[in-house]
């Protein structure tokens, strides 16, 4: 994080590793306290519960929530899940999938709208990160293509806000 001047890690938490995450994220806590970095704790829907329990001591200072769409998931899915823990959120991973599950580009996919994601999120006050998280789902694109994705998004983004200021 320090390499990249970031104040924000996010961590994937997995099913599997909870049941011996507690002194994982003791330690993952004091790190970043160390280092006064945030850490977005990221877990799958399933997950999610089980982490919270986990974590809820430890949430608002150093540790926050990162949420990113499933295969399968709506647009009204990854929406409620932000929105149940918006004063929690600081990251939200953008990645779209094909119908048979795989990832694919923001502007291509189905199943998410990351515009209406956007949107909603910005309308409600949410001044968190936009992840586009397409290597870690598998999908391996350009840096030309990905950076063709950035720009479409973070004009989408200053359209918002311009309509808000007029």
């Amino acid at each position: 994080a320090d390499e990249l001047n970031s104040h924000h890690v996010v961590v994937r938490v997995e099913k599997t590793c909870l049941s011996r995450s507690a002194v994982l994220l003791e330690e993952l806590f004091k790190l970043a306290a160390t280092y006064a970095k945030k850490v977005a704790l990221e877990a799958s829907r399933v997950a999610l519960p089980e982490l919270e329990s986990q974590v809820s001591d430890f949430l608002g200072g150093v540790f926050k929530y990162a949420f990113s769409p499933e295969p399968g998931f709506r647009t009204s899915d990854l929406l409620e899940l932000a929105f149940s823990h918006l004063g929690q959120l600081a990251a939200v991973k953008l990645v779209c999938f094909t119908r048979d599950g795989r990832a694919t580009r923001v502007t291509e996919g189905s199943g998410v709208n990351v515009f209406a994601i956007i949107r909603e999120l910005l309308g409600r006050g949410y001044d968190g990160l936009f992840i586009i998280d397409y290597e870690p789902r598998g999908l391996f694109l350009p840096p030309s293509s990905v950076r063709e994705d950035f720009k479409l998004l973070s004009q989408y983004v200053s359209s918002i806000f311009s309509a808000r200021t007029q």
